[in-house]
């Protein structure tokens, strides 16, 4: 009788606890519509980030119904994450067999987001057979660059059909995927589209070759680098490298004069050395002079500089000695007197086929010119003396418009100017007019206002931007830690750029 009864405590201690669990589950798929009502985007974010942890068909289609259909990208975007969570066989099925089949556009696109998302690779099969059929191209592009994310083969038929269309999102998406894909054999097919009219497409092309290191992609990409200029210039560079693991530079003679030497035998190696390029020895072409040791081929460069009040504070450096190299002695000096003094050394030395503009930032965005200009004397000289007269915002009690106090750091406005975005709303549209193909984005610290100031909303708009504009933002820090220096490292990362840290070492 004692043994029945302890084996009894024991099931009913070990009961209790799931018990809760359920309770708490049902009472969050109870509440959740009506707390979806509420007129706060945070607090509906909230509701959905708890529903993450409710496993289960139900809560798949209230995320899917009311997550997904939500007006505000922010809440969308969450319950998108929330979705690519869920675990139960029940919970998937209805995320696959309900959510593709939505009426809905923005649910369709939300559940290929959450596909993307997983590790396992669940619904790609039934994301590639809905690519042809589907005829709204946001949500055909999402399912190609879930596709991508996983480097499937599984949509290479319709991703190739997808190369003859005139919908820059999907074109762009379908170059992506075939590049991801691995199969070497869509290499010729994705080498015509270097031919085509719009440099993005240029660009995803040159980095599908990259991607997939075809050997017959070789001769295609130098024959290109031998007539192209500026930012191209660079990619094509990058995609040689990346198939052969040489480093040439920019000269397409020297390139093809390596290739005429060894192409009888040369066959593509299996892996890369492991030591990463050193970018700023390579030869540019003579082009954009280097930023903080980043350089580049580009001939439409924007620039971006921090004006926030941490601007004001000291930062030890090591300043440039003859040749490049770094001075042995360390100095110390404001962040904003180091950061004009490097800008006004690249702008005096652009090239006359350079166009350039610069935004300043800090609550609110200052440019130095609505769009690019050319690097003409008037103009470089223009551009100095605006540079020279920059101080970030130290007086308090300012505020602009929206409310937001002088000084601050508005980094989501920042972004949105790059990719030519001026008005209200964080919602995107694919339709983007980017003032350059690369930028220079110096910040000294995380967002403090605006618009989005978490930095994976931030990070979540900018994937999106990036998919349809393919701007490089190159990032530069100041000796910073935590989440400052995380979100410039990712926005390098997610744009293919290059992130520099300066400061003293720790």
């Amino acid at each position: 009788m004692k043994l029945l009864s302890t084996a009894l405590f024991l099931w009913l201690a070990a009961s209790v606890p799931a018990q809760s669990d359920k309770a708490n589950d049902a009472a969050l798929l109870a509440d959740f519509p009506k707390y979806m009502k509420s007129k706060s985007a945070a607090e509906r974010v909230g509701q959905v980030e708890a529903l993450a942890f409710v496993d289960g068909p139900e809560a798949t289609r209230l995320l899917i119904s009311l997550g997904l259909t939500d007006k505000d990208a922010r809440v969308a975007r969450r319950a998108a994450w929330a979705l690519s969570r869920k675990e139960s066989p029940a919970a998937i099925k209805a995320l696959i067999d309900e959510g593709l089949t939505h009426r809905n556009a923005r649910v369709r696109i939300g559940v290929a987001r959450a596909l993307q998302r997983r590790a396992d690779g669940q619904g790609l099969k039934e994301l590639a057979a809905l690519i042809p059929k589907e005829r709204n191209g946001p949500a055909k592009a999402a399912y190609l660059e879930a596709l991508a994310a996983h480097e499937s083969s599984l949509g290479n038929e319709a991703a190739l059909a997808s190369l003859e269309t005139r919908d820059l999102p999907v074109l762009l998406a379908a170059l992506d995927a075939l590049g991801a894909s691995g199969d070497v054999k869509v290499a010729p097919r994705i080498g015509k589209l270097l031919r085509h009219k719009d440099w993005k497409v240029k660009s995803a092309a040159l980095a599908a070759l990259g991607r997939l290191r075809a050997r017959s992609s070789i001769p295609v990409l130098i024959d290109f680098m031998a007539g192209t200029r500026g930012r191209l210039l660079g990619d094509a560079r990058a995609a040689l490298m990346a198939i052969t693991g040489n480093q040439y530079g920019s000269k397409a003679e020297v390139w093809q004069r390596w290739w005429d030497r060894v192409k009888d035998g040369w066959q593509v190696p299996e892996t890369l050395p492991q030591k990463k390029a050193d970018l700023a020895g390579y030869d540019t072409g003579g082009q954009t002079p280097d930023y903080y040791r980043i350089k580049t081929t580009s001939e439409r460069v924007l620039y971006v500089l921090d004006l926030s009040a941490s601007m004001n504070q000291f930062i030890r450096y090591q300043p440039r000695a003859k040749g490049g190299r770094k001075a042995s002695r360390w100095v110390s000096t404001k962040r904003i007197r180091l950061a004009k003094k490097e800008l006004i050394r690249v702008l005096k030395k652009l090239k006359k086929n350079t166009s350039f503009d610069i935004v300043a930032f800090d609550a609110t965005v200052q440019p130095f010119r609505p769009r690019l200009v050319p690097a003409t004397p008037g103009n470089i000289s223009s551009a100095v003396r605006w540079v020279e007269e920059l101080q970030p915002w130290t007086e308090g009690g300012a505020y602009t418009k929206e409310g937001w106090q002088r000084g601050e750091t508005n980094l989501f406005a920042a972004i949105k100017w790059i990719f030519g975005i001026k008005g209200k709303g964080i919602h995107f549209t694919g339709k983007l007019k980017p003032l350059a193909d690369t930028v220079f984005l110096l910040a000294d610290g995380e967002p403090t206002c605006g618009e989005l100031i978490v930095p994976d909303e931030i990070l979540a708009v900018l994937e999106e931007y990036h998919e349809v504009s393919r701007v490089t933002i190159h990032t530069i820090s100041f000796d910073l830690i935590g989440i400052g220096r995380q979100f410039l490292v990712d926005v390098a990362r997610i744009t293919g750029g290059t992130f520099v840290e300066l400061g003293a070492k720790r």
